[in-house]
């Protein structure tokens, strides 16, 4: 039995070196597998320098274990030198780091993408920066860290307040337009009020003007027939001279015209005629003769032609074949 168990036991020797074998081949294995991940890691570093954004992720302590180029120039530093760092080496102001911490752990937490539609990042030169950013739930070495991605939106925000800024000047000018249209219309409205009370003035006006003339023509009409119509009505009863009976008649026939517009139209309205034209084309309407008129008038019968012609000229019918008197009836 003694003699079996010898024969299975190896020598000290060789068992060293089996042991050694073993060590050497673990180890070109971890040092493949080492070469395997520094190969990918540096793959992975060309990768996300070559992107514009800013691109960086921390562990649940807030140790930043990947950033590319875009995010640690905004520190002035390389990602070699920002990796390892804390939050808090890159972030001064208590409230901004445990602000951006309690957004990271969020994220870690609750496996859950965390959407950032602004934030401002102040460089060491004091200069602004809006971004637009995301933080991911992101697998590193076995355990959950966040990545973060930023996109500059400096410009577009720059562009959107221009934008802004003209849309409030564009409606300051609708708006103190609008006020100059409305005052310009309540100008205008009242103007247009003064006006309409100044014709309502006018008309008032003008009815009592009408009224005033109709009451003077009603009073001299009443005039003329209740005093001096009467009297004259006496004289021709009573006189016995042709002369006289003419002249009486060629008074009432005035008078009569007095409470007609016929003497005002000659001479206002129709060519201006003279008082001795209006006078003998008075006599013409009523139906008095050449002879008749120059009798009553104390003229000669070719004066009284002269003025017949000139009422004639005036009238707008010399050299035509229109009767006068009848003309002058058509007057209105």
């Amino acid at each position: 039995m003694k003699d079996r168990d010898k024969k299975n036991v190896f020598p000290r020797s060789e068992v060293n070196m089996m042991l050694r074998q073993q060590s050497e081949g673990y180890l070109k294995i971890i040092e493949s597998l080492e070469d395997a991940y520094h190969e990918s890691e540096m793959r992975l570093r060309q990768v996300i320098d070559l992107v514009p954004h800013p691109i960086h992720a921390k562990d649940r302590d807030g140790r930043y274990i990947l950033a590319n180029k875009a995010f640690s120039d905004q520190y002035r530093l390389t990602p070699d030198l920002l990796i390892g760092k804390n939050a808090a080496d890159l972030i001064p102001e208590a409230s901004a780091l445990q602000n951006e911490l309690r957004e990271d752990r969020e994220v870690i937490d609750r496996r859950e993408t965390k959407l950032i539609s602004e934030t401002v990042f102040e460089s060491p030169d004091g200069r602004k920066r809006y971004f637009r950013l995301s933080k991911v739930p992101f697998y590193f070495q076995g355990k959950v860290a966040v990545l973060s991605v930023a996109i500059d939106i400096t410009d577009q925000k720059a562009a959107e307040t221009t934008l802004q800024l003209a849309h409030d000047k564009l409606e300051h000018r609708v708006a103190e337009r609008t006020r100059a249209l409305s005052d310009l219309n309540e100008l205008l409205a009242a103007k247009t009020r003064g006006l309409e009370a100044m014709n309502t003035t006018l008309r008032v006006l003008l009815q009592k003007r009408e009224k005033d003339r109709t009451d003077i023509e009603e009073n001299v009409l009443h005039t003329v027939k209740d005093l001096v119509q009467p009297y004259l009505v006496g004289l021709r009863n009573t006189s016995t001279n042709a002369r006289q009976k003419a002249y009486i008649e060629a008074v009432e026939a005035t008078l009569d015209q007095l409470a007609s517009s016929f003497a005002r139209e000659l001479k206002s309205r129709h060519f201006q005629l003279t008082p001795s034209e209006l006078r003998i084309a008075n006599l013409i309407k009523n139906g008095k003769t050449t002879k008749e008129i120059a009798m009553m008038s104390g003229l000669s019968i070719k004066t009284v032609e002269f003025h017949r012609e000139n009422i004639r000229s005036k009238l707008g019918i010399k050299n035509k074949k229109r009767n006068l008197r009848t003309y002058i009836l058509s007057l209105p």
